[in-house]
């Protein structure tokens, strides 16, 4: 599996071999179920416990605390890490310096980019928003989402989600490996509720019979979205055929 790259920088040092048939349905279907939620789950947590420590922390050394556990990882390993694994794949012989110079820090056409560290600071920039708005984010306490609030948003993601994706592919990311416009949506609207949900409590007053009903709905939705794809490839590999 290969990472994010332009050209034929490789900064993930595990380069997969030929992955038998069978394993390529299972991890295809594990993958693109798990796909659809998974990052936006760990936006939701950390949106989650924002608040609760603004209570104990006033917002500037919230912030800046903020800045430094999820800013430095980031640049040792965009500055640091990440060129040193380039240039050991890639590098031939090459001298260090120049290597990185041109391949990794040219500013027309380099390599620099976020890689897998995207999270921390899209999670970051979340975090800047949500501090300077957290005393303008109440809503009432007595109100708990219901079914058509739930299906509301989930109609209001899947929409904006197609519209993007019509123009901007999945897989796509934007300069510096920075953010993928296709999942942005999901991601934003999952933090929100995070931040929401500790604010009125809403994981506390969720019931147990909800959490039941919306696990069938996730399972039967999961079945059908890949009977409905199978069917699809089906269809048009017959079309393309014929």
């Amino acid at each position: 599996m290969e990472a994010w790259s332009r050209k034929d920088f490789i900064i993930w040092p595990i380069h997969q071999g030929q992955i038998p048939p069978i394993n390529q349905v299972v991890l295809g279907v594990f993958h693109s179920t798990n796909a659809a939620f998974f990052m936006a789950i760990f936006f939701m947590i950390a949106g989650f416990f924002i608040p609760a420590a603004l209570e104990k922390k006033d917002a500037k050394s919230y912030l800046i605390s903020r800045t430094i556990k999820l800013g430095v990882p980031t640049l040792i390993l965009t500055l640091l890490i990440f060129p040193i694994l380039g240039y050991g794949l890639n590098g031939g012989g090459r001298d260090f310096t120049n290597f990185v110079a041109n391949q990794y820090f040219n500013l027309v056409d380099g390599e620099i980019n976020f890689g897998q560290t995207w999270f921390c600071v899209v999670l970051l920039l979340f975090t800047y928003l949500a501090t300077l708005l957290n005393k303008r984010i109440q809503i009432k306490n007595s109100f708990v989402p219901k079914y058509t609030h739930i299906l509301v948003v989930l109609g209001f993601v899947t929409v904006v989600t197609f519209l993007i994706r019509i123009v901007v592919p999945s897989g796509y990311w934007l300069p510096l490996h920075f953010m993928e416009p296709a999942r942005i949506v999901t991601n934003a609207i999952f933090f929100a509720v995070g931040v929401l949900a500790y604010k009125n409590n809403w994981f506390e007053k969720l019931k147990f019979r909800t959490g039941v009903t919306w696990g069938i709905i996730s399972i039967v939705m999961i079945i059908l979205n890949h009977v409905g794809m199978k069917s699809c490839s089906n269809i048009l590999s017959r079309s393309s055929k014929s």
